[in-house]
């Protein structure tokens, strides 16, 4: 991930041919895959796509394509066509303006179950769920659940070596801008005979060196952790988790922030009638609109119909910015993204019969259906969601 100092060169033979400046600005605009059948054309081609500045050139340029893109993002579901396949497909569809679903393109992940970290940079951050050691994570890879990074446009995964004689019970995926980098936080569980039955720590893996390092709390804040709700949302440079800490046998929730630069722990206080007002039942943050929001899941008002709060920091780290809207969700179940408008991508259980999923616009309180059944794909389930979905030939160089 780290730039070299100058372009890499393209050696020749012959005056009768383009400049390498030329060659090298033409292959930054094409797609991965002719990018990738090039490498076999010469050496000095070869040397100059793995090269970590050209990498970085083709996806700078390819993100400014897709962030040009008229769409509401893009779908990430999970779908086995065939019941005896050990091999599950990764399909990714697009959320059209006419809220309409089209599929563009589809992946195989060589293990399954598995669950999404994050996405960045053309790159998946993954965890298996299964924790049997005859799962075929297990067989496949040699390791027991360990999380990998997986670039689907060269087809390669990395394995995160790690020690996984700890319980993992938390993780997050980030992207670090200044040093133009891939973390992976995770949160270990070490078990303890006493009153206190355990404590937490923190590791975080950084792309560019290879390797896992501990996390030094701040303050106390990772050893009062009694637990954690949420994996990591990352805004603002930094992992965003829902916990409980523990202080005096008294708990108490609060948004513990890691900030990827500095790599430290902060707290980010709750609205003040937060706890006292919404019953305890659950809770997950997201982006709205540039800020970070807080919705509960909750019933907090109403006989006939679930009403849900949402809070929306308007001055990000200002706990007296905290802002409040109540609204109607019916048989409510999670959130999957929100759009750029203020439109949330929501799913909800209907009894006897598969989940639904709509987008619920926050000001006019309009649902619009997203019929995924349209799309005639068996056995899907959706996994994520994400604003682009840039290819990159981010660990081609590995």
């Amino acid at each position: 991930m780290s730039k070299p100092r100058k372009k890499p060169t393209l050696s020749s033979s012959s005056h009768h041919r383009l400049s390498d400046d030329v060659v090298f600005d033409i292959l930054t605009r094409l797609p991965v895959k002719p990018i990738i059948r090039f490498r076999c054309v010469s050496k000095s081609l070869n040397s100059t796509i793995t090269d970590p500045i050209f990498i970085n050139a083709h996806f700078n340029l390819n993100k400014a394509k897709s962030l040009s893109n008229n769409n509401n993002g893009y779908l990430l579901c999970k779908t086995q066509p065939v019941p005896t396949s050990p091999e599950a497909d990764l399909c990714t569809v697009v959320c059209n303006n006419d809220h309409t679903l089209t599929e563009i393109s589809r992946f195989k992940i060589p293990f399954d179950p598995f669950y999404i970290i994050g996405f960045f940079n053309g790159i998946f951050c993954l965890t298996a769920l299964d924790e049997d050691r005859d799962s075929l994570c297990t067989k496949y890879f040699g390791y027991n659940c360990m999380t990998c990074l997986w670039n689907p446009s060269i087809r390669k995964f990395k394995m995160l070596q790690a020690n996984n004689h700890f319980d993992t019970i938390g993780y997050g995926f980030a992207y670090h801008c200044q040093n133009n980098d891939l973390k992976v936080l995770r949160f270990l569980r070490l078990v303890h005979k006493g009153p206190l039955w355990w404590s937490f720590q923190a590791e975080v893996y950084t792309l560019s060196t290879d390797s896992w390092r501990l996390v030094e709390p701040l303050n106390g804040l990772i050893k009062s952790v009694w637990r954690i709700e949420s994996n990591g949302l990352f805004f603002n440079g930094a992992l965003h988790y829902i916990v409980y800490t523990r202080h005096n046998n008294f708990l108490k929730k609060i948004i513990l922030c890691f900030d990827v630069n500095d790599e430290k722990f902060r707290e980010i206080l709750l609205p003040q009638n937060y706890a006292v007002k919404l019953s305890p039942s659950f809770d997950q943050l997201a982006v709205l609109k540039g800020s970070l929001a807080l919705i509960n899941f909750g019933e907090c008002a109403g006989e006939d119909n679930e009403l849900h709060e949402i809070w929306v920091m308007r001055d990000y780290g200002v706990a007296e910015s905290w802002t409040q809207k109540v609204v109607p969700l019916l048989n409510f179940k999670s959130i999957f993204g929100c759009m750029g408008s203020d439109e949330l991508m929501i799913s909800s259980v209907r009894p006897f019969s598969s989940d639904r999923f709509f987008l619920f616009d926050l000001e006019s309180l309009n649902e619009n259906n997203l019929r995924i059944e349209d799309l005639g794909i068996e056995n899907i389930s959706l996994e994520h969601y994400t604003t682009n979905l840039t290819e990159s030939l981010v660990l081609l160089d590995d």
